[in-house]
């Protein structure tokens, strides 16, 4: 391996942390994963994450690191990270700045994840895209007449924040839909409603023949196709890729947000797997780690 021609990538969610080496055709050639729930704090897992990437490329050089995680990086912190406590309060730019001398690129974990899906994935074909993410949290990042559209503040997609009448909002520092869909909220409204299942997952591999467990599936899954539907309505895109640890079960959502979509929606998109699946936000990551040389 060569300085220049790979670079490294980092991924931080709500549950894991993964770190690779990528080669600029996409192909990884070395992938490591960490638990969040192995560590007593955010900070520690950086900083693991980060001896693990230096580790596995000292020797070789790197010619760049792209690093995808929740919510907006900037010098100053992070804002809009509510999955991971004490995730606000790190500064990664600060942290990676300071562990690696070449250009370091910085994205939100669902928008970098689409520009892995327009560079190397599903969704190259088209000019005007969204990929979902449906994982801890839950949230849209948009390509639109063929570039990402970040919006005014960097919080384009941002549906976790969508809230019903009565809801706590963000200055309450609350994300409504998010705290009500997203993947950590279910797998506790699962344990808690469903004694036996230990998450959404589980309740879909064990539960989607059981009718109470069946009939909370469909509603969660018709609330999620509402509100990204109103979301699509705004930007009109050709497809839609999803992805996140609960696409899994992408053979049991596609039909009902088709359905849905098809019924409301003007011209409704093609829905489509994530081609990475659980790996969107990590091959992301090494795509903004290009870019970020401006390759």
């Amino acid at each position: 391996m060569t300085s220049l021609n790979h670079v490294l990538g980092f991924d931080f969610g709500g549950t894991k942390a993964a770190i690779a080496i990528g080669a600029p055709d996409g192909s990884v050639v070395w992938e490591q994963r960490l638990q969040v729930a192995d560590f007593d704090s955010a900070e520690e897992l950086v900083t693991a994450a980060i001896r693990y990437g230096k580790a596995a490329t000292e020797g070789m050089g790197i010619a760049a690191v792209g690093v995808a995680t929740m919510g907006v990086t900037t010098p100053e912190g992070i804002d809009l990270a509510p999955n991971v406590n004490g995730w606000q309060t790190l500064n990664l730019w600060k942290m990676f700045h300071e562990s690696f001398s070449c250009p370091v690129g910085f994205e939100n974990d669902v928008r970098a994840a689409l520009l892995a899906e327009q560079a190397w994935g599903n969704l190259r074909p088209y000019t005007y895209s969204a990929y979902l993410n449906l994982g801890s949290g839950i949230a849209l990042a948009f390509f639109l007449d063929g570039r990402l559209y970040k919006g005014a503040h960097q919080v384009a997609g941002e549906i976790g924040y969508a809230w019903e009448p009565g809801d706590l909002g963000y200055l309450d520092h609350h994300a409504p839909l998010e705290e009500r869909v997203g993947g950590l909220a279910l797998n506790m409204k699962i344990q808690r409603e469903f004694p036996g299942y230990e998450s959404v997952l589980d309740a879909f591999h064990r539960g989607w023949h059981d009718p109470a467990v069946h009939a909370f599936l469909i509603r969660t899954l018709a609330t999620i196709a509402r509100y990204v539907g109103y979301a699509l309505l705004a930007v009109d895109v050709e497809a839609v890729a999803v992805g996140g640890g609960i696409s899994a079960q992408f053979e049991r959502i596609a039909p009902i947000f088709l359905a849905l979509w098809r019924r409301y929606l003007p011209k409704p998109p093609l829905v489509m797997n994530s081609a990475f699946y659980g790996r969107a936000g990590l091959m992301g990551a090494l795509k903004v780690a290009w870019d970020s040389l401006g390759r």
